[in-house]
């Protein structure tokens, strides 16, 4: 409490170890600023997920609630300030301020890893095409250059000249199999999985390739001097490799233009496809976002609404995120920071936590920046005291994560400092009982089996004996599969056996099942039919009889007379070609070779066309692809007719996610169909959208209903203050919770419903899914709790330990605490990941290898310090010293790091380095004795371990 009643109008630092409270300090600093006379409207709280965001909105309210006696009178509560997520906040701006970065309407979202496949696919294929035509052309300038000065500017026209030209040389295109374009092989590309084979290549460039080689053979023939290679067109590139690094240069603000050769190109036609589409991908909103802060007038119209600026979990901000921060506050200096640099494990998606810090340090606390100007310099503060935890627990998490200090690396010294000054032991709160104090157990087995074997019986034991409940139990891994080898099938199969139920985290979440997908796409279509990406998939999924021939035939067409496209289907070209100051243009633009895909014309045309022209589809694919078309037309007519949003979406999801031959009403849904599950789903996705954007309703000037106002829109009260997310009146006072919001269906308000919908989707929640034993199993398992639950109905979790973070359990076992295991070892670099800057010598090369390995193993320190620090009362860390699996085995001793050198023909896989030596041994642990190890070499037992 004392630390978030500091200074309001002064920069604050946080340093909120595990277990010390960082939420209701986040919480309590806000219900600071609010009763100091702060308009909670002109406060924004940034955090990582939707989840941690609705448990800061609930906890604020709760806050608010308890002291609003002295404040409604004052009429200082105007509700609750602005609680989201960084994609999310990023988006709003897009939605306000598109047209600043070269849009002419708000970008859809794409979430999903087989659409952005899809279009890189779509990219690299076009590459390889492309390079081919060169080469050809290439030939024919050596033959005949007049040929090449006449040809026309176009990819297909092009490939059309080459063709004639080998004609006349006696090519004969019977041979080479089916003729076709890239562009129209695009079903092909996008269903081909990550594995396909070269000939899956060559069939689809098979006819060009065809081309390429017969021309290549006529040159070679007829030229002793042999002056070009022969095009590589068969090795397949990894597709999920490149979008991995891709990623990683966003997070890092790299641009196409720091890297050279092929990935600048397929990173380059990335970026420029995807805004030909009028998509963007969550890493595009961060670069929009601080492209449009940029901008003077905007930002500092956003800086003045959102003066007071409070960030969680800021240890994992990449540098766009951190950079936006500044653009935030650097002038103001009204922030404070929550975070942990020992728990940073988000590395891989470009978290910097020493860079922000030190950003922070430099900028609002050391007075080196312009807020020392205004004598605004901030104040630094550490939570110490962990209230999770028994001290054993907080003793062993100390001795994890402090030995990365004092190591004396070379050129570290002042990371080391910093180190030093962020990290300050924990202790364990005083009101903890020592008796309570259970000792760490650290378990060694034999085998994984008998690893496996031994947790299982501990947790049957542990519940059978009443101590705790199924869902008070947690199993940590390091990652449930290595290659080949699934780090949890043991344990589950052992737990399954004994009765135990189990829920696995780290599968997928319900909004990334198909259905959703399938209708998300279909509201991104209704949005804009020029997604074609969007509305390849409706086709593919909704439309009954349009299957891969259809789509093909669809495809083939290359022009389009004059149609009438039903809902006026070119209003609204996506993106604008003048060109905004505020983003880099020059890299979109710049023609280094990438030939953008052949989108001239839209899909939807092509559909139009192939209905009117009879023939070219079967007659049902026709006749169900109009009635779509139609019925797409008339869902976007009823936009912005006096129809709510909730009405709206549930209507259009009853009616074109109900398969065609059922459909009874364009309605859609019989009264039963209100009691559907999904439906109910649908209203909280509804439900969660209103709550969260009722301030961008106001600004937009949309009136607001609720189910006490009138029924016309326009008899409707005034919308609600900016900044309220839940239905008050104008006392500030909450409004009984039936009273629900409502807002009209405007195209504005679906691009937003659509967006939120895409950030639900792609947020890493999840929930995890549950093996149940068979019945008879499980029926000896379960037993009455005192409340009269069942057992049964509880399972033990066993979770990645990056899901783990934010969550803690009673009791948790963290197996595989072996070398190889955690640590993971650093996976080797691609032929992608090292930009100009980076390596443009050999000496900076392995500098930043080196650098990039030892960050790495830092990371997996503070994934082992997250891991062991989830526990509040019981831990057991465990590992193994010998493998079954010959393959998992080897794997790991090639890749256990240098400095825990291997004895030629040993077996015997160690310890994870971050297990504290002393550790192996019974006994307390550090000079204070506050942290008990019980150690037991399971090994003597073999596989027949000894009942707990």
């Amino acid at each position: 409490l004392s630390v978030s009643q500091e200074t309001i109008n002064k920069p604050l630092l946080i340093v909120a170890g595990a277990g010390t409270g960082k939420t209701a300090t986040l919480c309590s600093r806000v219900a600071h600023l609010i009763l100091n006379g702060v308009s909670p409207k002109s406060i924004l709280v940034i955090t990582f997920t939707n989840k941690a965001a609705n448990e800061l909105r609930e906890r604020l309210q709760g806050l608010l609630l308890e002291s609003r006696g002295d404040v409604v009178s004052s009429g200082s509560l105007a509700g609750l300030p602005l609680a989201t997520t960084f994609h999310s906040f990023c988006y709003q701006l897009m939605l306000r301020y598109f047209d600043q970065v070269g849009y002419s309407a708000p970008p859809a979202i794409i979430t999903s890893d087989t659409e952005k496949m899809a279009l890189l696919k779509l990219v690299v294929y076009n590459l390889k095409d492309y390079s081919l035509l060169k080469q050809c052309e290439y030939i024919i300038k050596v033959g005949q250059k007049e040929l090449v000065t006449a040809t026309p500017p176009d990819v297909h026209g092009r490939w059309e000249t080459v063709r004639a030209y080998a004609k006349g040389l006696g090519y004969d295109p019977s041979k080479a199999g089916v003729s076709r374009s890239f562009n129209d092989s695009f079903k092909f590309i996008k269903r081909a999985s990550d594995r396909e084979s070269s000939e899956s290549v060559q069939e689809l460039l098979s006819e060009h390739r065809h081309l390429h080689k017969f021309l290549y053979m006529h040159y070679e023939s007829n030229n002793q001097q042999k002056s070009i290679p022969n095009a590589d067109g068969d090795a397949v590139p990894d597709f999920r490799q490149i979008l991995d690094t891709i990623h990683k240069a966003k997070a890092a603000d790299y641009t196409p233009s720091d890297y050279l050769g092929e990935f600048r190109q397929m990173y380059m036609g990335y970026e420029r496809l995807k805004r030909q589409l009028n998509l963007i991908d969550f890493d595009d909103m961060l670069v929009l976002a601080r492209a449009i802060l940029k901008v003077d007038r905007v930002r500092e119209a956003v800086t003045e609404k959102y003066k007071y600026l409070l960030i969680d979990e800021f240890q994992d901000l990449n540098k766009l995120q951190m950079d936006i921060v500044v653009q935030l506050q650097g002038q103001h200096g009204h922030i404070t920071a929550v975070g942990d640099e020992r728990q940073s494990i988000y590395g891989f998606r470009g978290a910097q936590s020493s860079r922000n810090f030190g950003i922070f340090f430099e900028k609002f606390i050391d007075g080196h920046g312009s807020i020392s100007d205004l004598g605004l310099s901030g104040t630094y503060r550490s939570l110490t005291t962990n209230y999770r935890s028994s001290p054993s627990i907080v003793e062993f998490g100390n001795h994890v994560i402090s030995a990365s200090i004092d190591r004396g690396r070379c050129g570290e010294e002042n990371s080391d400092q910093l180190l030093k000054r962020l990290r300050v032991d924990l202790h364990a709160c005083g009101e903890y009982a020592p008796e309570a104090n259970v000792p760490i157990r650290v378990w060694r087995f034999a085998s994984e089996l008998d690893e496996a074997k031994h947790i299982a019986r501990e947790i049957q034991w542990l519940t059978e004996i009443n101590q705790c409940t199924y869902s008070d139990i947690a199993i940590l891994c390091r990652c449930l599969r290595v290659g080949a080898y699934s780090v949890s099938s043991n344990l589950q199969k052992q737990l399954l056996q004994l009765g135990i139920p189990v829920r696995v985290l780290g599968g997928r979440a319900l909004i990334k099942a198909a259905e959703w997908q399938n209708f998300l796409a279909l509201l991104r279509v209704i949005a804009n039919p020029r997604d074609d990406i969007a509305m390849r998939k409706c086709l593919e999924k909704l439309v009954i009889g349009v299957g891969s021939a259809s789509i093909a035939k669809i495809e083939s067409i290359s022009a389009v007379p004059g149609l009438a496209i039903p809902g006026n289907t070119r209003a609204g070209s996506m993106v604008t070609t003048a060109a905004s100051n505020q983003v880099k243009q020059e890299e979109l633009n710049a023609e280094d070779d990438v030939v953008p895909a052949d989108l001239d014309v839209p899909f939807i045309e092509k559909i139009c066309h192939a209905v009117a022209q009879k023939g070219l589809i079967p007659a049902l694919a026709c006749k169900n692809l109009k009635q779509f078309v139609e019925s797409l037309a008339d869902a976007r007519a009823k936009l912005d007719k006096d129809v709510l949003i909730e009405d709206w979406v549930i209507e259009t999801y009853r009616y074109f996610m109900t398969p065609q031959g059922q459909r009874t009403t364009k309605g859609g849904g019989s009264e039963d169909s209100a009691k559907d599950p999904k439906i109910e789903i649908l209203q909280d996705f509804i439900s969660s959208f209103l709550t969260t954007h009722i301030h961008l309703f106001a600004e937009w000037g949309i009136e607001i209903r609720t189910d006490s106002s009138p029924d016309s829109v326009n008899d409707a009260k005034p919308a609600l203050p900016e900044g309220y997310h839940s239905q008050q009146d104008q006392n500030g006072v909450f409004a009984d919770q039936g009273d629900r919001v409502r807002v009209p269906c405007t195209m504005r308000v679906l691009q937003a419903f659509i967006a939120h919908v895409s950030l639900v989707s792609g947020s890493t929640e999840d929930k995890g899914e549950v093996h149940t034993p068979s019945q008879s199993a499980s029926q000896g398992s379960q037993q009455d709790h005192e409340d009269g639950s069942k057992k049964g109905t509880e399972a033990v979790t066993i979770s990645t330990i990056h899901q783990a973070k934010g969550l803690e359990w009673p009791v948790v076992f963290v197996p595989h605490f072996n070398e190889g295991f955690l640590p993971m070892s650093p996976r080797k670099p691609n032929d992608y990941s090292t930009p100009v800057s980076d390596g443009d010598s050999n000496n900076n090369h392995n500098r930043a290898l080196a650098a990039k390995t030892r960050n790495h193993y830092e990371e997996e320190r503070r994934l082992a310090y997250v891991a062991v620090t989830r526990s509040r009362q019981v831990l057991y860390v465990s590992s193994v010293k010998h493998f079954r699996a010959t393959p998992i085995l080897t794997w790991v001793l090639e890749r256990v790091c240098l400095d825990h050198s291997i004895e030629e023909g040993r077996d015997e896989v160690p310890f994870s380095r971050y297990l504290p030596k002393q550790a192996t041994k019974s006994g307390s642990l550090g000079k204070n004795g506050h942290c008990m190890v019980e150690f037991t070499d399971w090994n003597a037992y073999g596989s027949a371990c000894k009942e707990p």
